[in-house]
């Protein structure tokens, strides 16, 4: 058993082998980039009643009700008896919340909207871009780009951690060139791609000297090779990102931008994520 101190970057959660898995990225106070792996928290939601034995016969032959137990919560400020249900498969969460509202004795469902990821800040001691510290096991990257993978023994703690966080910022403009009107990436090329970060290194890719493949398969390379902790633009949630994306599959390529080899994608809420990564638009 290990334990690790390390500095939340990003928080996602997949799918896998059954079972929701937490990812935790960040960086440990020896400077590495890692990737934690937490099954701990079930998916879940809460059902409201004021009859709690005449629900539970009907709740637990809903199908996706992994279990459910029984607990006194707070409702607008107003104590009231709650099954918090457990869900089997995060991907039926919304349609056997949808189930159980409907059932007699439910008087209405709670935290069915929250995300997984939300979930696991509130329950847990957590907070983003913040320290933490927690007991792992060593387990295999599995192909992630990272230093060190590990499976989460004991939920992670917040501590106070005095000491600089060394990131890897790179910052980039893009310049489309529109045959008319405004540009649309459908139709128009890229003209222009300016790189810099924060370690001195610079370089703009131009359409002049290079195809427009070219100009994106460097991007990816500069990416790569730097491997950033932080990716900041101005105005990128709202067009970069996608015009970026667009235009590369076009050309045959693929912005595998997250530490996992994902593409960039809109969230929930509409920001750009990339996993293991901060999508910074100083727009927003």
């Amino acid at each position: 058993m290990t334990e690790v101190r390390f500095y939340l970057l990003d928080l996602d959660y997949r799918f896998r082998s059954g079972r929701t898995e937490v990812r935790l990225w960040g960086i440990t106070d020896g400077g590495g980039r890692v990737v934690l792996f937490d099954r701990s928290l079930r998916p879940y939601f809460y059902v409201v009643t004021e009859k709690p034995e005449f629900l539970e016969p009907t709740l637990k032959d809903v199908p996706g009700v992994g279990g459910y137990e029984l607990k006194q919560v707070k409702l607008f400020g107003r104590p009231v008896n709650a099954f918090k249900v457990y869900v089997s498969n995060l991907d039926k969460l919304e349609s056997v919340a949808k189930t159980v509202s409907k059932l007699d004795g439910s008087s209405g469902v709670y935290e069915d909207d929250l995300r997984h990821s939300q979930h696991y800040l509130l329950d847990y001691d957590v907070k983003p871009c913040g320290w933490h510290v927690v007991e792992v096991e060593k387990v295999d990257r599995d192909g992630l780009k990272v230093d060190g993978a590990y499976k989460v023994l004991t939920p992670p703690k917040a501590i106070e951690h005095i000491g600089r966080v060394a990131f890897r910022v790179l910052a980039f403009y893009m310049v489309p060139l529109p045959s008319s009107g405004s540009p649309k990436p459908e139709r128009d090329r890229i003209a222009c791609l300016a790189v810099r970060t924060n370690d001195g290194f610079e370089e703009v890719l131009d359409s002049e000297r290079l195809s427009e493949r070219e100009v994106l398969q460097r991007f990816i390379e500069i990416v790569d090779e730097f491997d950033p902790d932080i990716i900041v633009g101005y105005g990128t949630n709202r067009r970069d990102w996608e015009y970026l994306i667009k235009r590369a599959k076009i050309n045959g390529l693929v912005l595998k931008f997250g530490r996992d080899g994902a593409e960039p994608h809109r969230s929930l809420y509409g920001h750009i994520s990339i996993a293991g990564r901060i999508a910074l638009d100083l727009y927003d």
